[in-house]
């Protein structure tokens, strides 16, 4: 790909234009978009944070325990 850009082979160019051809394609690859960039949404799918869904496990645990042992002081 480098040397297509390059009209040529990349190691017949001098240092300079080596460096400004990949300065080029590097500021040309931020203009369009790319694929690994876009992220799709899964239906169905409920994305939390870490801390939300620790919080949400220690309420269950919490539950769980506040009903175990209200069974057990009956």
């Amino acid at each position: 790909m480098i040397d297509a850009a390059s009209s040529g082979t990349l190691t017949k160019k001098t240092p300079e234009i080596g460096w400004d051809l990949l300065e080029d394609m590097s500021s040309n690859n931020f203009q369009w978009p790319n694929e690994r960039l876009i992220q799709s949404k899964k239906v169905g799918v409920l994305e939390l944070d870490a801390l939300t869904a620790l919080m949400a496990q220690l309420q269950a645990l919490d539950e769980q325990i506040n009903y175990r042992s209200s069974i057990n002081t009956n």
